[in-house]
């Protein structure tokens, strides 16, 4: 499946009210998207240019919507949706990092109508359109998307600066604990992350998760206009680290965070986003996103930004769309289960 042509982004660019990037836009193109971050409710990393300079796995490929005002006097981007195409799959964002931004001066409707119109392009030949959204899309209903409204992420305003944002979270006693213990939070240098890789590595081992590569990281972490790693160091050793992408004068967004178990009563992880909140406000970052809403991630949050999803199956027989299905009832018939019932099931399952 292949992305528009450069000229035939070009044309679109010209003659619609929509224009399909496959890689960093020329300077015109990209001061225009600038002012539409500047204008929007939730400008991150992601939904910003900056996102075709993110490594990517082989065969991964970035593609940018830019909306545009259809009557301008001049260029005028009023919202961007950023994505992958990956084989059969186009993908924009996750349940708590939708990939989208719309200026507020503009409203959603024309952007979100240039968006669908977009993806029908950038997915044409693809099996499955999924799309994570800040708000409501009717757009994308109207274009055969099924939509669910998830759990979203805990959000913490920032706006008023780090003594005030101190009396709001919850953490402040482990923070305290673990200044107490003489714990010191540093930003990573790239000579800190072969130390820091032997912990992530450890940490996806015991989690059962993919681990990146170090070639990976060292390309990610050279990009510190828009992301950080902040390690938290105890005696000289790091025991815990957190990642950070951001979006100046908009959005902070909490990317993963590994430890090592035998340290965290020292609340290492509780000080790191303590410490990352503060060097936000220093940025004049105004919103600081956790990415999910498990109980770690509450204690950072004044409040929870539900997002939404669609998904288009685009399969002769909707094989996705009937996987889900499945998947929901055996997880709705595993919930139902008497609990002695369960407790022999995960046993089985080692």
């Amino acid at each position: 499946m292949m992305l528009p042509s450069e000229s035939e982004a070009q044309t679109t660019l010209n003659g619609k009210n929509f224009a399909i990037l496959d890689a960093y836009p020329e300077r015109v193109v990209e001061e225009a998207w600038r002012k539409c971050l500047a204008n929007g409710d939730m400008p991150t990393h992601f939904a910003a240019p900056e996102f075709f300079r993110e490594p990517q796995s082989s065969g991964v490929r970035p593609f940018a919507i830019l909306a545009l005002d259809p009557q301008p006097p001049e260029l005028r981007v009023i919202g961007s949706l950023t994505g992958v195409v990956d084989g059969q799959s186009v993908t924009s964002g996750k349940i708590g990092t939708p990939q989208i931004c719309v200026d507020k001066s503009a409203g959603p409707e024309v952007a979100a109508q240039a968006f669908a119109e977009g993806l029908n392009i950038v997915g044409k030949s693809a099996d499955l359109i999924t799309v994570y959204s800040w708000f409501p899309i009717p757009a994308f209903r109207q274009n055969g998307f099924a939509e669910t409204e998830t759990t979203g992420t805990a959000a913490l305003d920032i706006s008023m600066g780090p003594e005030k944002v101190f009396s709001k979270v919850k953490g402040r006693s482990e923070i305290r604990q673990a200044i107490s213990f003489g714990l010191q939070v540093r930003q990573a240098t790239l000579e800190d992350l072969p130390e820091y890789y032997a912990i992530l590595k450890d940490w996806s081992e015991r989690k059962g998760m993919p681990c990146p590569s170090l070639e990976y990281l060292e390309q990610a972490f050279r990009l510190t206009d828009n992301r950080r790693l902040f390690l938290a160091i105890h005696e000289g050793k790091i025991i815990a680290a957190s990642s950070v992408r951001f979006y100046v004068g908009g959005t902070a967004e909490y990317a993963w965070n590994v430890s090592l178990p035998e340290f965290q009563r020292l609340r290492p992880n509780d000080l790191l986003q303590w410490r990352i909140i503060e060097w936000a406000c220093q940025q004049g970052i105004h919103t600081y996103l956790m990415g999910g809403t498990h109980s770690f991630l509450l204690k950072y949050r004044d409040r929870i930004i539900p997002t939404h999803r669609y998904v288009k199956d685009q399969t002769f027989f909707r094989t996705h769309e009937r996987k889900e299905d499945l998947m929901r009832v055996i997880h709705r018939t595993y919930q139902n289960l008497p609990p002695s019932l369960k407790e022999k099931l995960k046993r089985l399952r080692g």
